[in-house]
């Protein structure tokens, strides 16, 4: 009688099958180096595991966020650096230009500003994966147009240098006076001016020396101001005063010396032989003096005020246009179209450049980091090197050089930036701080990626030295239980007696 069915009884098969199972998992354990292909075999650790997955692939997802970021950021950087380079060396030529054209209507450093213009416009059309950085949230429109159409427009749009001829001459009057009338009496001169509009001068004050007289104003409207003499005869070395407001909001006064001199020299007037007479020539100095400062300083005021205003204008907002042919007379201004004015910046025409570019870093961490071409920072030193590369002079008219010496001053100035204007400098340290912060919130991150794989090992993975041991002792278990079964099956009730 044979005894091997014992052999095959269930519970031993089932001894056997669960030891071979229990090795083929250690074997796997060792080889993957993970204690279980699922999370309902980590039994207790499971929960823990899976909140640690869960926020590595939440960092993962927040690390290639900040990763394209950052590749738009430090383009952004280099952009900005190269336009505030150019800035500077369009300053540093135009501070040292001393007013030689070559016998054309441009200085060498008015070339300079013109080539350094039309590349920083050139730059702020920069793009990255097809995605323009200088356009807000209109990140698939090109935000600045061409630099030949904006300085110079075409035949039908009115570029920069057309809204500065035609401001000027607004600016300037019939009289080229800058918009200022006279008008004198037997004793008294009024100084007004020409009407309700905001062309050319700005009365802002009348004072004098002259022993008697009275002065008043500004008031009225338009506004005016007056000199009253009543009986008074100036004497040498006694002046009058007045005071103005350029378009650019810069201010001047003209100060009139009386003389005996006759003829009188420059902004002075003879005493003349009756009041009458001195009032008459107190009025013929104003004029000179009005037309002199018009033709150069209101003429430099003006060209910035247009392209500043020219350079104001977007898509929603178009610059505005003097109401016109006659310009000279012009009393308003009306909103320029796409048909007849070039508009200079086609992206996002409102909101806050930053929030133009959002990243979320982390959890309630989000990063602003946007830039727009249109920007007080970029089109304060636009609008003033546009002004500058765009005017004609002759270089054998001295009323051309004293133009340009206005010009050259306020744009030299201006590109220094004064109090108040947000510098290209400020923009960029702004965009640099949004890449300090994604940077310090990667390397934060990568710090908890370590901390969270070290918690994963601990729930996840395997003591090798364990394993091992399991390992052989289970090899010696399974070697033992087959020997065992070898014999057993080879046992029988005759080999038994």
């Amino acid at each position: 009688m044979s005894v091997s069915s014992l052999t095959g009884s269930a519970g031993y098969v089932g001894l056997l099958t669960d030891l071979r199972d229990q090795l083929v998992e250690r074997q796997r354990q060792l080889g993957t180096g993970e204690r279980s292909l699922t999370y309902g075999g980590l039994e207790s650790g499971r929960t823990l595991s899976l909140a640690t997955n869960a926020r590595r692939t939440e960092i993962e997802a927040f690390q290639a966020t900040i990763q394209f970021a950052e590749v738009r950021l430090n383009l952004t950087d280099t952009v900005i650096g190269g336009i505030e380079d150019s800035f500077g060396e369009a300053r540093g030529a135009i501070l040292s230009d001393q007013f030689v054209t070559d016998g054309g209507t441009k200085t060498r450093a008015q070339d300079q500003a013109d080539i350094m213009l039309r590349d920083m416009l050139g730059m702020l059309n920069t793009e990255a994966d097809g995605r323009y950085i200088f356009s807000g949230r209109s990140v698939d429109v090109r935000p600045v147009e061409d630099p030949e159409l904006i300085l110079n427009g075409d035949a039908g749009r009115a570029g920069v240098k057309t809204i500065i001829d035609e401001r000027t001459e607004a600016d300037r009057g019939p009289l080229g006076q800058g918009r200022i009338t006279t008008t004198p009496t037997a004793t008294a001169l009024t100084v007004a001016e020409d009407g309700t509009h905001p062309f050319g001068f700005k009365l802002t004050a009348i004072t004098s020396t002259i022993g008697g007289a009275v002065t008043a104003g500004p008031s009225g409207t338009p506004p005016n101001v007056s000199l009253n003499l009543g009986l008074n005869q100036p004497i040498a070395g006694e002046t009058v005063q007045i005071g103005l407001e350029l378009p650019d909001g810069t201010t001047r006064d003209i100060v009139l010396t009386a003389t005996d001199a006759n003829p009188p020299g420059e902004n002075e007037f003879f005493v003349g032989g009756t009041v009458a007479g001195a009032i008459g020539n107190i009025e013929a100095a104003v004029q000179t003096a009005l037309q002199d400062v018009a033709a150069t300083e209101l003429s430099a005021a003006s060209a910035i005020r247009a392209s500043q205003d020219f350079f104001a204008g977007n898509t929603a907002n178009p610059p505005q246009r003097i109401v016109g042919p006659p310009f000279a007379t012009a009393t308003a201004t009306t909103a320029g179209t796409p048909a007849n004015t070039v508009i200079w910046f086609q992206g996002e025409p409102t909101g806050d450049p930053r929030e133009a570019a959002q990243a979320t870093v982390d959890n309630g961490l989000t990063v602003n980091y946007g830039t727009k071409a249109n920007e007080e920072a970029f089109t304060w030193a636009l609008s003033h090197l546009a002004a500058f590369a765009t005017a004609d002079f002759n270089e054998t008219l001295d009323v051309d050089k004293d133009r340009f010496q206005a010009l050259k001053s306020r744009t030299a100035t201006a590109l220094a930036y004064p109090d108040g204007i947000e510098t290209i400098a400020r923009v960029r340290s702004v965009v640099a701080m949004a890449g300090i912060t994604m940077d310090r919130t990667s390397d934060r991150q990568r710090d908890d990626l370590l901390f969270l794989d070290t918690v994963r090992e601990s729930v996840e993975g395997i003591d090798i030295n364990q394993v091992s041991a399991e390992i052989l002792t289970l090899q010696t278990r399974l070697e033992a239980s087959y020997q065992t079964t070898a014999r057993i099956a080879n046992l029988s009730l005759v080999n038994f007696l």
